[in-house]
């Protein structure tokens, strides 16, 4: 009698070894994809954070150059800052002088006091007017025109230029704020 057992043929591997060597190419491929997009977010970083490297230097030599012609000027002439600000939902102009910004006056604004704003501006540079020697009175008002209403930036506008027009030594400027 014939052994009539079979033995169990060999698997074939080949297959399981296909899928395998496809599987580990997609990987590698998705890996060096990855790899280039790192690559590619990391080069764009560096670009931006060059390029605000560039600006904030040009920033910084204009602010020095813009602190020079300050200095230049200060000792012939005075020189006034005015901001409007908001602060609990009221308004407010900060008045300060020369360019170390010592505040002088903070004057709370509104539109049912136009007059008390337009008195107190007119008193404090009259009172510097007296107490120059004929020096000239450079006023820059910075104003941001989402921290005003425009009666008020009426008011100190039609304030600012009675006392130019009035006064042969006061000079004044409307500078907007960059964030509007």
């Amino acid at each position: 009698m014939r052994n009539r057992r079979q033995f169990v043929s060999e698997i074939n591997l080949t297959p399981l070894l296909d899928v395998l060597f496809s599987i580990l190419f997609i990987v590698m491929m998705t890996g060096t994809q990855n790899e280039q997009g790192i690559k590619s977010a990391y080069q764009d970083k560096v670009y931006q954070l060059t390029q605000e490297n560039e600006r904030l230097t040009e920033e910084l030599a204009r602010s020095e150059n813009q602190k020079t012609s300050y200095d230049k000027y200060q000792s012939d002439a005075v020189i006034l800052t005015i901001n409007n600000i908001t602060r609990n939902d009221k308004h407010y102009l900060k008045i300060y002088q020369g360019i170390d910004n010592s505040e002088i006056e903070n004057i709370q604004m509104g539109v049912d006091k136009t007059e008390n704003t337009k008195a107190r501006i007119e008193s404090l540079i009259l009172d510097l007017v007296e107490n120059t020697d004929n020096q000239p009175i450079y006023i820059f008002f910075y104003c941001n025109k989402k921290n005003i209403y425009t009666v008020e930036y009426m008011t100190v506008c039609d304030i600012l230029n009675q006392l130019q027009e009035s006064n042969k030594e006061v000079f004044f400027k409307v500078m907007k704020e960059e964030n509007e």
